[in-house]
């Protein structure tokens, strides 16, 4: 069942060990993951459509972000820092 998948989720997606280890999880990676589970729960009507996502993120509260090649590489612990001293 659906739900099954929903209340098991922190088992697959595993989002914060990703977002700490700099990995990017994008839409396909969410509906991937969520087929791969549905298909372990034996639940064959699931399939991960990009509506579910859409739900999926507003109910987790998962941000779209787009990153470029500068904002990789900077230091988020001193972004108020640097603010001020372009200021």
């Amino acid at each position: 069942m659906i739900s099954n998948i929903l209340k098991e989720k922190d088992h697959w997606l595993a989002a914060e060990n990703a977002l700490q280890a700099g990995l990017i999880i994008s839409d396909d990676i969410l509906s991937t993951k969520a087929l791969e589970f549905a298909f372990l729960c034996n639940e064959e009507k699931f399939k991960g459509l990009k509506g579910w996502v859409d739900n999926f993120k507003k109910r987790h509260n998962l941000k779209q972000y787009n990153v470029h090649k500068e904002a990789v590489s900077a230091p988020l612990q001193d972004l108020d820092i640097i603010r001020e001293n372009l200021a």
